[in-house]
């Protein structure tokens, strides 16, 4: 009997550590490696918005205004993407949680550039000004039709930098 239950133990454990596999955790849970993911956590004293910029380019396909009292969590994915080869042949999953939040999915994703042509830029907006309900994102698309003309072959002029929010808007 004290065998049969050893063994219904070990079965736990291990369905358990399997069940665990497809979640993300910020601190990298069990298995911590270099490069696992990043995490980010916006206060009502520190609202954040993370923007990540491809650097080939200087410009942001990523931009977001964290919630406070939420954490955005994200990580690449090599050779994960859909679209372009050369410009975004990765792939990027996030996900908006709670605070400190230690394990979860994440369930958002875009092709992206690759992580070595990427920088994260994090500002802190004015405690005074609160962000619209329900506006979380402004990114790309991989979709041509819905992309700025400096993205596309028609091209254009680049927009500042600065202004990572109206990067992809259609004119």
């Amino acid at each position: 009997m004290g065998r049969l239950l050893s063994m219904f133990r070990l079965a736990l454990v291990i369905v358990g550590t399997l069940a665990l596999a497809g979640c993300y955790s910020p601190n990298s849970g069990f298995f911590a490696t270099t490069g696992s993911g990043f995490t980010y956590i916006s206060t009502p004293a520190q609202p954040l918005t993370i923007s990540i910029v491809d650097i080939r380019t200087e410009t942001p396909f990523f931009a977001m205004d964290v919630p406070p009292q939420k954490q955005i969590t994200f990580k690449w994915i090599a050779n994960g993407g859909s679209g372009d080869p050369q410009y975004t042949p990765d792939r990027l999953q996030w996900e908006i949680f709670e605070a400190n939040t230690s394990f979860g999915r994440l369930r958002n994703q875009l092709s992206c550039p690759p992580e070595n042509c990427c920088r994260i830029d994090i500002t802190y907006r004015s405690t005074q000004v609160r962000p619209p309900a329900g506006v979380e994102t402004m990114m790309g698309t991989d979709d041509p039709a819905n992309q700025a003309p400096h993205l596309t072959t028609v091209g254009g002029p680049i927009p500042n930098p600065d202004d990572a929010r109206n990067t992809y808007d259609k004119p």
